[in-house]
């Protein structure tokens, strides 16, 4: 019975104690649950405790992390969340935290539980809006609002263990740029003391990039991507690549398709693998080169296709405006290939080869369209060489030295172009000169050697310059060439040679343009006024005055003055077939000419004029810094035809006058204040022929033969006078008339505004000179009539006024109404009858 209760009551308790255990199971899983959800609300809401957070950043601290937490929390999708995280620098001068992040998501596991000191740790991290600081010279100089005071997103998977920390896959987008990067950094085994100066030094320089690339204007976020390995240990490898990629890249109002790049560090050595700006028409800039910083070498290679708008889009402001202040233009293509180095990377710069395949510049009045030129700078010593262009649309080449320590210079240049820039480049006094020359047709032929020692002043030019189809201040020239050399302000043109229309000017000129002077002794065929025009331009001159016809033949040498004509001193010879002054028409002229200070002299000169011949001499001033123009003339006049010379002058119907006139002028004037205002001299004057007919003693002679009709034959054959010039006016007191049965002495004055005023005193025969020696006779036999007929011809004492064309003739003894009627036509007379007119 016994042993049957034991079997029936044992699985009755044993179900009873499962039970109990099962529930009490239930019970504590429900507890933990219950306790783990509790602990989840609590970090989700509450976070983890005060005091534990304050534990962690102590240790975070201790172990040299400068870093403050508020609080962490836990969130459900993206792990914990630390809030108000700062991250301070080593530095005390530092107020404000590196970092600073209002939520910091943090996913963080060991890679091996055990041990736990020792094991890698993997992290990812996330947050938003974090302030950056990096140190003072960040703060004075970025803004609140500036984009690298904020990273708008932070991404990155971390993998960390005492000795590395490794970043995959970190992405930032910081200051409208994406940063990818993935990397290892090794610790190293001891902590190595800090550097003050190299901390401060890298503070500024980011500072300064932060500006740089907050200048820059994208389309798109532009992309940059690195892969790094830092090690410990410096003498390990290093390894740094990085590249970047953007589009739409505004600059300085320019807009560039494309920029992208490769960079890479391997230890001590950093290479540009490609730096490449493209526009969309696929022209662009790329670059290439390294630097060891082992011997502090540095080698850069550039390739250009870019227009010059787009390549000075690159440049800093700063040098664009040294581009412009030196007057440099450049326009159109810019296509070069360069070589920088390899030396020191401070001497870049001065370590240069270039090869220009297409440059399009302007300076002043050059225009290179296009040129093209090998390049060399080494140090200070600069060459082109293989210079080819298009200078202001003519050929050119040559080759240019430079020394940039001493500033010397030398060029060798040849070619068909202006020479407008070889006045510009030698400063105002060559630069005058040229420019008196145009070359409307092609430019002319010129090789030339220029060189400048660096000293002021000390230009030097020699070659050669030859030109078709040229003007030389307006004087057209169908050929002109010349050698020339020019240094201290003084231009020599050795075998100088200019022809036009079978005219040529040839010899050598020396110019001083500082003291404007020109010495010369050549051959001439142009007319004086256009040499005269040619050394001075729109200055006044007498010689504007003189016109010539047929081959001018000339010769001369000595010095001009052409800057106020005062410092003359030259001798030359001067013939020509035809010259005409003031209306007069000589043949045959020939001249002794010279200046001396600022006269210009006419000596020894004959020439046929009226069908007679002049000899003489003349002086004109060409002073040109005052308002006179004085001139003087000394002339003697043999056997002019009358008949010429009152055509030449006169305006009235053709007379039959007859005769040759002989006259002596010495006179001084000045032409500026105008002849009869300023003539002062004297001379003679003796006529032969048939006069009576002569306009100004026509009434003379109708007074006669209306006075006395028994002398109808009378008629005036001679002329003679001496006169002064003076007070504006001719004055004679010894002007005789000689007729066949009359004569008459007059005296008086004329003068260009008071017109004639003489007295004129008749006399019986003739009572002029006359060199035969019977006719002292006649003389005494006149004389003797002039007594008895003394009161007869006291009468025929006549007054001449009015003009040379319209002169006025009146009996001085007799009524003004009769002297008035006797000079009527003597068929108008009562009584009279109309005669046939004299025989001849």
């Amino acid at each position: 019975m016994k042993n049957k209760q034991k079997r029936s009551n044992s699985p009755k308790l044993s179900g009873r104690f499962g039970k109990g255990i099962l529930h009490l199971l239930r019970l504590a899983g429900f507890a933990l649950t219950f306790i783990l959800l509790l602990a989840l609300f609590h970090l989700f809401t509450l976070g983890i405790p005060a005091s534990l957070t304050r534990s962690i950043t102590e240790k975070l601290q201790k172990s040299g992390i400068p870093l403050h937490i508020e609080s962490i929390s836990l969130s459900p999708h993206r792990g914990w969340v630390l809030h108000n995280v700062q991250l301070y620098s080593t530095c005390a001068d530092d107020l404000k935290p590196l970092l600073q992040a209002d939520k910091l998501y943090l996913h963080i596991w060991p890679e091996d539980w055990t041990p736990i000191s020792r094991t890698e740790w993997r992290l990812s991290i996330y947050s938003k809006k974090v302030a950056v600081s990096l140190g003072l010279p960040w703060e004075k100089a970025l803004e609140e609002t500036h984009p690298f005071r904020t990273i708008d997103r932070l991404r990155a998977h971390l993998r960390i263990n005492p000795s590395r920390l490794t970043i995959d896959n970190a992405e930032i987008n910081w200051g409208g740029y994406i940063l990818r990067a993935d990397g290892r950094v090794a610790f190293p085994d001891k902590k190595q003391p800090a550097n003050p100066a190299r901390y401060s030094s890298l503070q500024t320089r980011a500072t300064e990039a932060a500006e740089i690339l907050a200048g820059l204007t994208f389309d798109t976020p532009p992309e940059i991507s690195i892969d790094f390995n830092l090690p410990a240990n410096p003498q390990k490898r290093t390894t740094l690549n990085a590249s970047f990629f953007a589009s739409g890249f505004h600059r300085q109002g320019r807009l560039y398709d494309q920029i992208s790049g490769a960079f890479s560090l391997l230890d001590s050595s950093a290479k540009i693998d490609s730096l490449m700006i493209r526009l969309q028409n696929g022209e662009h800039l790329i670059a290439s080169g390294y630097y060891e910083q082992s011997n502090n070498i540095a080698h850069l290679k550039l390739k250009n296709t870019l227009p010059h708008a787009d390549l000075l889009g690159l440049l800093p402001k700063g040098i664009t405006g040294k581009i412009a202040q030196a007057g440099l233009q450049p326009f159109g293509a810019m296509e070069f290939d360069a070589t920088l180095g390899p030396c020191p990377p401070a001497q870049l710069l001065e370590q240069v080869q270039a090869q220009v395949h297409n440059l399009q510049i302007t300076r002043n009045d050059l225009t290179l369209d296009p040129v093209r030129f090998k390049f060399v700078r080494n140090g200070d010593q600069l060459k082109l060489t293989e210079l080819s262009a298009l200078a202001n649309g003519g050929p050119l080449a040559g080759e240019i030295d430079l020394n940039l320590s001493t500033r010397a210079w030398h060029t060798s240049l040849q070619g068909a172009v202006k020479p407008g820039p070889i006045g510009t480049l030698t400063g105002r006094g060559l630069q005058t000169f040229i420019k008196r020359f145009t070359f409307p047709n092609a430019p002319p032929s010129i090789s030339a050697e220029l060189s400048h020692s660096g000293v002021k002043g000390s230009l030097r030019l020699d070659g050669t310059i030859s030109g078709h189809g040229l003007t030389c201040a307006g004087i057209p020239l169908d050929y002109c060439a010349t050698t020339m050399a020019y240094s201290n302000r003084v231009l020599v043109l050795t075998g100088f040679r200019a022809d036009h229309a079978e005219k040529n000017f040839s010899g050598d000129i020396e110019i001083d343009f500082a003291r404007k002077l020109a010495e010369f002794d050549v051959v001439n065929e142009f007319p004086p006024h256009q040499i005269a025009q040619a050394l001075a331009p729109n200055r006044p001159t007498i010689l504007n005055e003189f016109t010539f016809k047929g081959p001018i033949i000339s010769k001369g040498r000595g010095q001009v003055d052409y800057s106020g004509g005062t410092n003359h001193h030259f001798d030359g010879v001067f013939t020509t077939e035809g010259v005409s002054f003031a209306g007069l028409n000589a043949n045959l002229f020939h001249s002794d000419i010279s200046g001396r200070g600022s006269e210009l002299i006419f000596s020894n000169t004959s020439m046929q004029l009226f069908d007679g011949a002049v000899e003489g001499g003349a002086t004109f001033d060409l002073q040109f810094n005052d308002d006179t123009s004085p001139c003087r003339l000394d002339i003697d006049a043999t056997e002019l035809n009358l008949t010429e010379i009152l055509q030449h002058f006169s305006t009235s119907k053709p007379s039959t006058t007859k005769g040759r006139l002989s006259a002596t002028v010495d006179l001084r004037a000045d032409t500026a204040a105008g002849f009869w205002a300023s003539v002062r001299g004297q001379g003679e004057v003796e006529v032969e022929g048939q006069l009576h007919d002569l306009p100004v003693l026509g009434g003379f002679s109708r007074l006669i033969r209306t006075t006395l009709p028994g002398f109808s034959l009378f008629s005036i054959t001679s002329l003679y006078s001496k006169y002064d010039l003076h007070d504006g006016a001719l004055h004679t007191d010894n002007l005789e008339l000689g007729g066949t049965l009359l004569s008459a002495r007059a005296h008086g004055n004329f003068s260009s505004e008071r017109g004639l005023d003489f007295i004129v005193q008749a006399e019986p025969l003739r009572q002029t000179r006359e060199h035969k020696k019977w006719y002292q006779l006649h003389l005494w036999g006149a004389d003797a009539l002039k007594q008895t007929t003394a009161p007869l011809f006291r009468l025929l004492e006549f007054r001449l006024t009015g003009t040379l064309e319209k002169p006025s003739w009146r009996l001085v003894n007799l009524p003004k109404e009769l002297s008035t009627l006797l000079q009527k036509p003597t068929s108008l007379l009562p009584g009279k009858k109309t005669h046939p007119p004299e025989k001849q």
